[in-house]
C-alpha cells in the first residue's frame, strides 16, 4: 500500500503551492496573478494525483477489510467446532 514515487512528488510540491500572487524569483509557487497558467496545471495534476492515491489506498483498505473479516469468521467457526 505505499504510495508511488509521482504521487510522493506530487504530495511534496502541493505543499508548496500558495495562493500568494506568482513572482519567477520570490514565489514561483504562487497561484494568484499569472501564477495560474504558470503553476495552475501542475497543480491541478498534482491535486488529481492524489486524489487518485486516496482512491486507491481507499479501495487497497476496504479489500483488506474484506480478506479480514473473512478470516475473523474461519476463525470463529474453527473456535466454535473445537469447543
Amino acid at each position: 500500500m505505499p504510495l508511488t514515487t509521482p504521487e510522493e512528488q506530487a504530495i511534496a510540491r502541493l505543499e508548496l503551492y500558495n495562493g500568494n500572487r506568482f513572482d519567477p524569483v520570490t514565489n514561483v509557487r504562487g497561484l494568484a496573478g499569472i501564477g495560474y497558467k504558470t503553476n495552475g496545471t501542475q497543480a491541478w495534476n498534482d491535486t488529481g494525483e492524489v486524489a487518485n492515491a486516496v482512491a486507491r489506498l481507499a479501495d487497497e483498505v476496504a479489500s483488506d477489510e474484506t480478506t479480514v473479516t473473512a478470516a475473523v469468521a474461519t476463525v470463529i467457526a474453527a473456535r466454535d467446532a473445537t469447543i
